[in-house]
């Protein structure tokens, strides 16, 4: 069997459009994963779009979800010795003040294969800060002025 794309992990959810320029090979690969497997046709309607991108969220869900803070973007970052950091960005642009306004509170929910018993926040102009996951698995970030890094102790 093939190795999963790069970035990609196996047994992870795949979507693709349609089946007609693949090989043997590559068609058994697919129709192995079964219920796994979203197929959308070579034309899809926005309903079919919206119906498809709830499956993946579902089989796939997104590894770090911001509550709380709308307009605040999470990107995480897997290093290759398992570090995992999370880049927060604070897209919330007000052209009265020409800067981000600050979102008072942030939390940060990850995906179970990222759960940490606790991290450390890293802010310009600001100190580094140790915070704990909640029962829940959520972090609490606290303030966040146009971006901060999340790194994980797991």
């Amino acid at each position: 069997a093939r190795a999963p794309p790069p970035g990609r992990a196996p047994g992870r959810a795949s979507a693709r459009r349609g089946r007609g320029s693949l090989d043997a090979e590559q068609r058994a690969l697919l129709e192995a994963q079964g219920e796994r497997l979203i197929v959308i046709s070579a034309e899809p309607d926005e309903a079919e779009l919206t119906a498809a991108a709830a499956r993946l969220a579902q089989l796939d869900p997104p590894a770090a979800v911001v509550e709380g803070a709308p307009g605040v973007v999470a990107m995480p970052r897997v290093r290759d010795d398992g570090a995992v950091a999370i880049h927060l960005l604070n897209r919330n642009y007000d052209p009265t003040i020409d800067g981000v306004r600050e979102m008072p509170a942030v939390r940060l929910r990850l995906r179970g294969d990222l759960a940490a018993a606790r991290a450390t926040v890293w802010a310009p102009e600001a100190e580094a800060r140790e915070v704990a996951a909640a029962a829940d698995g959520s972090l609490e970030v606290g303030p966040l002025g146009l971006w901060a890094i999340v790194a994980l102790s797991r």
